[in-house]
């Protein structure tokens, strides 16, 4: 059965109001629908690694500029706050508004940026669970995780180095499989979503 729309009856202020149908709108179909190329993939990835470091970048040239007009012992004292405390309060700050975002719009800020947003293979809006859990957190891993053990496990300079590098290329290689008939990386299949572009 068609929804109902509660209406005031024309020319009656005080008339109760009338029931007119509506039409029920019909579910979104994701294979009607336009899906990102792996280069468009690739541009979103790289929106996704280059924003936080770039952002890190400007607050760490704005620590360092400031704290060249301070004594050496306070300079390096701001060096340290504007390289890493000000990113993670700068993050804390962001982060609700984000989630917010992504539970209102089913899109991440570089695909809002190119106009993509995920839904389900059925066509059902995408929840914010389902996106940040089975989608953001294994690709967060897979792109910091090696450097993490890199870090912590290894002492070489060329194993550190090869594991800052591990990263980055298994988060290329995931959003390369994209190319296939599907447009669906390994995580999207994972996740259970389709990326579109409305």
């Amino acid at each position: 059965m068609s929804p109902r729309e509660e209406v005031p009856a024309a020319g009656n202020p005080f008339a109760p109001p009338a029931a007119v149908l509506t039409e029920a709108q019909e579910p979104l179909d994701p294979s009607a629908l336009p899906r990102p190329a792996a280069l468009q993939r690739l541009v979103l990835l790289t929106l996704g690694f280059l924003m936080p470091v770039i952002l890190w970048m400007i607050l760490a040239m704005a620590g360092a500029a400031l704290g060249s007009r301070y004594p050496p012992h306070q300079g390096t004292a701001i060096v340290g706050a504007f390289g890493t405390v000000a990113p993670l309060l700068v993050f804390l700050v962001y982060l609700p508004y984000a989630l917010a975002r992504m539970h209102r719009t089913s899109a991440t800020l570089p695909m809002r940026i190119l106009g993509c947003r995920f839904v389900r293979p059925d066509g059902g809006r995408a929840g914010l669970l389902r996106i940040v859990v089975l989608w953001w957190l294994p690709g967060f891993l897979l792109l910091v995780g090696p450097m993490l053990a890199g870090l912590l496990f290894l002492s070489r300079p060329t194993a550190v180095l090869g594991s800052l590098v591990a990263g980055p290329l298994l988060h290329l290689a995931d959003t390369l499989t994209s190319h296939r008939a599907s447009r669906r990386t390994l995580r999207d299949q994972l996740a259970g979503l389709v990326m579109v572009r409305p």
